[in-house]
C-alpha cells in the first residue's frame, strides 16, 4: 500500500482493532477507542479496497460507518462511561452555614 513505516503501522491496527474491540465492548473509553477502530476500517476500506463499497470493501465500509457513528455520538448509558461520567460529575453539595 506505500505506507511509510509498514510494521508500525500494522502493529498500530492490530493494537487498535483488538483493544479497541474490547474496549468498545466495554463502553471503557469508547469515543477514543471507536475513533482509532474508524481510522483503522477508513483505511481498510479506502486505500486497501480502493473503495469498492459494493463488493470486498463492503464490510470495511460498515464498520467505519458504525465506529465513526459510535465516535460523534458516544456510547449511551449502558457504558462505563457513562457511569463513571455520572459520578465524576455529581460533586457533594456543601451543607449552606
Amino acid at each position: 500500500m506505500g505506507f511509510p513505516f509498514p510494521s508500525f503501522f500494522a502493529w498500530c491496527a492490530v493494537l487498535s482493532e483488538f483493544f479497541g474491540g474490547i474496549l468498545l465492548a466495554l463502553g471503557l473509553l469508547a469515543r477514543p477507542a471507536a475513533f482509532f477502530n474508524a481510522m483503522t476500517t477508513f483505511v481498510a476500506a479506502f486505500v486497501f479496497h480502493k473503495g469498492d463499497v459494493s463488493g470486498s470493501a463492503l464490510l470495511g465500509t460498515v464498520f467505519f460507518a458504525s465506529t465513526l457513528g459510535l465516535t460523534l455520538t458516544g456510547p449511551g448509558r449502558m457504558s462505563i462511561d457513562y457511569l463513571m461520567f455520572r459520578f465524576w460529575t455529581t460533586a457533594p453539595t456543601t451543607a449552606d452555614h
